[in-house]
């Protein structure tokens, strides 16, 4: 019942979440919950009670490598999504950001994979685009929420199954993919226009640093306290990197002569989001 509960219900209640917090208040706070732990944690989960705590946290491991992949989209995206059609933007930075990826896992450590992260987020937000051209209101079509939630079950249970031939590590790295960031910016993009993908990876780029510490509290901590409780120190992670992360790329900002914010016009609020 447990693995059931994560694969089926779990995963697309954070996408359904997502979405409504895109309706609500906007694409950023959207981003900024996506870029949190949503698929990562439940695939941990689900290899916890599958092969026990080792294989959690070698999935973790891998997973680090997938939030490098992620970040690399959302800077890729957000050039890309202006210019080209969605799809063509989408999987030209899909491409880009699962070779940047699959060249970390060649390091084979979990703490230089967190370093990149680290600088492609710092890096991302500093040089992010500024276009504080007006938003569309969205147009979501009836579909468009359960078929966000079906193509993120798809994808946890087709990864789990996969998991015996890709190994623990790969699998973990796969499952961090931005599947459900692709999913969503594609609709984003038809009910808001290319801005509306933009700032939901803005906002998703400003929450990758907490998850990524979140997966290295995990490699780090399971073996002497056990997956649960690095799990809990995963999860007090992730505001105190996020805030850090946010307070670097401004001062940076500042020494460079840019201004760091998010695009758009509820830049302050995601911000305080992420600080959150």
């Amino acid at each position: 019942m447990s693995l059931l509960f994560v694969k089926l219900i779990l995963a697309p209640l954070i996408v359904l979440i997502a979405t409504l917090l895109g309706r609500r208040i906007g694409p950023l706070a959207a981003g900024v919950f996506v870029g949190l732990p949503g698929t990562a944690a439940p695939f941990l989960l689900t290899m916890y009670l599958m092969h026990g705590p080792m294989a959690a946290t070698t999935t973790a491991a891998g997973g680090i490598a997938g939030q490098l992949i992620c970040a690399t989209y959302c800077i890729v995206i957000a050039r890309t999504a202006p210019r080209l059609r969605p799809v063509l933007a989408c999987l030209t930075a899909l491409g880009v950001a699962i070779g940047v990826g699959l060249a970390a896992l060649l390091l084979n450590s979990a703490y230089a994979a967190a370093l990149l992260v680290l600088i492609a987020c710092v890096g991302g937000l500093v040089t992010w685009p500024r276009d504080d051209t007006p938003r569309a209101p969205a147009i979501d079509p009836w579909w468009a929420i359960p078929t966000r939630m079906g193509l993120v079950t798809i994808m946890v249970c087709g990864i789990a199954a996969l998991e015996p031939f890709l190994g623990t590590g790969l699998a973990g790295t796969f499952a961090s993919l931005p599947m459900i960031l692709v999913v969503m910016g594609l609709t984003e993009h038809r009910a808001r226009g290319p801005l509306g993908a933009v700032d939901l990876a803005g906002g998703t780029l400003a929450s990758i640093p907490g998850t990524a510490a979140f997966l290295l509290a995990v490699v780090v901590s399971t073996p002497p306290a056990g997956l649960w409780l690095a799990l809990a120190a995963g999860l007090l992670v992730i505001p105190v990197v996020n805030r850090a992360a946010t307070l670097l790329a401004s001062a940076l900002g500042q020494r460079t002569g840019r201004r760091v914010a998010m695009p758009g016009r509820a830049e302050q609020h995601t911000s305080e989001l992420v600080a959150a």
